[in-house]
């Protein structure tokens, strides 16, 4: 990956002025911290990581979703005829630079086979054996064999699955904090040409939404990392 500078002095948007208190800067440098005793903690410990992924992705959402009556004014406020002649090139000169400073990597499908890996097949082919072994044992003592063996499947596996998942993760989290600036900054640009074409009233806020969206994106993936726990007591 090519390195990418955070400085970008052409931009006639001022990041800083974007970014008041309570931004996507800001949140996230306050993402939680990336769970990487994911295999070893205990149940209650897992549950109360969960808790606060929740609880931050319900803060970000609810940012998102006050986006939407901002939205709905400046679509009530749009020209019938756009400006002919809305002098938009320095705009869209430092629009197209801004695209360029953004990563475009898919992390959909990388994830997704790390999550639906072989070590998943093997282990789904492991449990139904034991499954089949619990249906037909017939004492206690076999039945606790079972049951313990379930365990060390579930270990097995999330040993073999996590690193790569973490390893993606980290990535995804790196590139979100070099990314996040700029994103911001070709959302405001992207909507001061539509303000000078279309008429729209600029709301700086409105710059945020696809930073929101990235965000959230990000709490996903951390939440399904709590799938591979084995379930510690």
């Amino acid at each position: 990956m090519k390195a990418r500078f955070l400085l970008f002095p052409i931009f006639s948007v001022s990041i800083s002025s974007l970014y008041a208190q309570n931004t996507p800067s800001d949140f996230v440098n306050q993402l939680p911290k990336i769970f990487t005793a994911v295999c070893f903690a205990k149940n209650a410990e897992v549950q109360a990581y969960g808790e606060q992924i929740a609880a931050f992705s319900k803060k970000i959402q609810s940012k998102l979703d006050a986006l939407s009556p901002l939205k709905t004014k400046v679509q009530s406020g749009m020209k019938i005829n756009p400006n002919p002649n809305p002098n938009t090139s320095a705009l869209e000169s430092q629009l197209q630079k801004a695209n360029k400073m953004i990563s475009h990597a898919d992390f959909s499908v990388k994830f997704d086979k790390a999550l639906h890996s072989d070590a998943e097949k093997t282990m789904q082919q492991q449990m139904n054996e034991n499954i089949k072994k619990q249906s037909a044992a017939s004492d206690y003592k076999e039945m606790e064999k079972l049951i313990a063996e379930i365990k060390q499947i579930k270990n097995a596996y999330c040993q073999a699955s996590t690193s790569h998942y973490l390893d993606l993760l980290i990535e995804q989290r790196s590139i979100l904090e070099i990314d996040i600036s700029y994103i911001v900054a070709a959302a405001d640009l992207t909507q001061k040409i539509n303000c000078n074409i279309f008429g729209y009233t600029y709301f700086p806020e409105l710059s945020y939404e696809n930073a929101y969206i990235r965000i959230l994106d990000h709490l996903k993936y951390m939440t399904l990392l709590l799938t591979f726990c084995p379930g510690n007591e």
